[in-house]
């Protein structure tokens, strides 16, 4: 029980450990307190309502594509800000923050059909649900897919899990 109640205490730690690089990267999806808010963004009230405020670009990938999974803004040590995204499809982007251009992208394994379940939460394809980590210390993104083993046959019964990692610019 004591083991346990230490590591308890050293993971509480942890999140102090870990620090974004720039002062409007996200290396995980929320603030600690787990708000929403992230202030370093610029996304109070007085700038949303601002005429500034407006999409800076869009881009479309595939028709079916849904994203569950929450961007990531990251600026590596002496490099161009990026966005990072992945999607239910197991496609994995970064992009160039200002503009919107498509730097690198793969899927990382084909995804694991909905109708194998018949749970329909998410529709058409279940691959990256959960949104990714950044090691800063790297430039490693860390993430978990769903597909199938060996990428072969389909059915709930060879669908699998698989912890992934890429380098991310």
């Amino acid at each position: 029980m004591l083991v346990l109640l230490n590591l308890l205490v050293i993971l509480g730690f942890a999140p102090r450990l870990v620090r974004p690089l720039a002062s409007t990267d996200s290396l995980s999806d929320a603030d600690p307190a787990q708000s929403g808010y992230l202030p370093n963004h610029n996304m109070d009230p007085s700038i949303i309502d601002s005429p500034i405020f407006g999409v800076l670009w869009q881009n479309t990938f595939l028709s079916k594509e849904k994203w569950y999974a929450k961007p990531l803004v990251y600026t590596p040590n002496g490099a161009r800000q990026l966005v990072f995204v992945a999607s239910e499809q197991n496609w994995i982007r970064t992009m160039d923050a200002v503009n919107g251009t498509v730097i690198n992208q793969r899927q990382v394994q084909s995804p694991f059909l909905q109708s194998d379940i018949g749970c329909t939460d998410i529709p058409d394809y279940i691959g990256i649900t959960g949104t990714p980590v950044i090691d800063p210390a790297t430039d490693t993104v860390y993430f978990f897919s769903k597909g199938y083993k060996d990428g072969g046959a389909i059915g709930v019964e060879n669908g699998i899990y698989k912890y992934e990692e890429s380098y991310i610019s």
